[in-house]
């Protein structure tokens, strides 16, 4: 096995700990806004409906908007440093998602392909529900493909980035997708629907996190540094312990 050479280790050692502590940001904000919502919505404490996690334009919705800016500077700048214009399809990609929250594209999109159904063919889900799910889903997989074909090309390196980053992406579209029907299923049951609904918002911005974290963990580390999300995870909870 080549050695890295010191000063490349030198490098990763020293970024490390900023990445590291901007996931500790990411989280414990997140973790706020969860906590403030569950009280907003079961206590007097609040009474800020911007507070709500499900609020459109709410406190939580313009962080995690904010959570995909970063991640589409954060590949730009991935783009011009590594001079392979690869990075360009996974700008696409987030670009798509933070546009999606910010003008409700599947929902508006859901809601006009909703109409060709003559009812709905899934017990518990509005009709809106399903169109809402077709249209993340067919969107999704058609901006994978320019993601796909880069990968096929790709060198190493961009192909571990891209393996992580569809792994990240696969948690986001469980809880921001995959969830969604089954907590709009639920809605006729407080209980159950309000833990769906926090488990649902609060799952997608911790996945958001990651990936934000991980994304910049890239960039500082540089090519020849790249590690594995799961090296970097074990690396983030060795951290801690020490």
């Amino acid at each position: 096995m080549t050695e890295k050479p010191a000063s490349v280790n030198s490098t990763r050692e020293r970024h490390e700990p900023y990445a590291v502590l901007l996931l500790v940001l990411l989280l414990c904000t997140d973790l706020v806004f969860i906590t403030v919502h569950i009280l907003y919505s079961l206590t007097t404490f609040f009474d800020n409906p911007l507070l709500s996690l499900d609020r459109e334009l709410g406190y939580p919705e313009l962080f995690q908007y904010i959570k995909w800016f970063w991640v589409i500077i954060l590949l730009l700048y991935m783009t011009v440093s590594t001079r392979s214009l690869r990075y360009a399809a996974w700008v696409l990609l987030f670009a798509f998602l933070l546009a999606d929250d910010v003008f409700m594209l599947h929902e508006v999109w859901g809601s006009r392909l909703a109409r060709l159904f003559t009812e709905s063919f899934l017990t518990g889900l509005r009709k809106q529900d399903i169109g809402e799910l077709l249209v993340s889903a067919l969107v999704t997989l058609a901006l994978l493909i320019p993601v796909w074909l880069s990968y096929r090309k790709g060198s190493s390196y961009f192909r571990r980035i891209s393996r992580d980053l569809f792994l990240l992406l696969v948690v986001v579209f469980f809880f921001g997708v995959i969830l969604d029907p089954v907590h709009a299923a639920f809605r006729s049951h407080p209980v159950t629907g309000f833990i769906l609904g926090v488990a649902e918002d609060g799952g997608e911005m911790v996945a958001a996190s990651l990936i934000v974290w991980y994304v910049y963990l890239r960039c500082v580390q540089g090519e020849h540094t790249g590690i594995s999300l799961a090296e970097a995870v074990i690396q983030f909870f060795k951290w801690k312990k020490g």
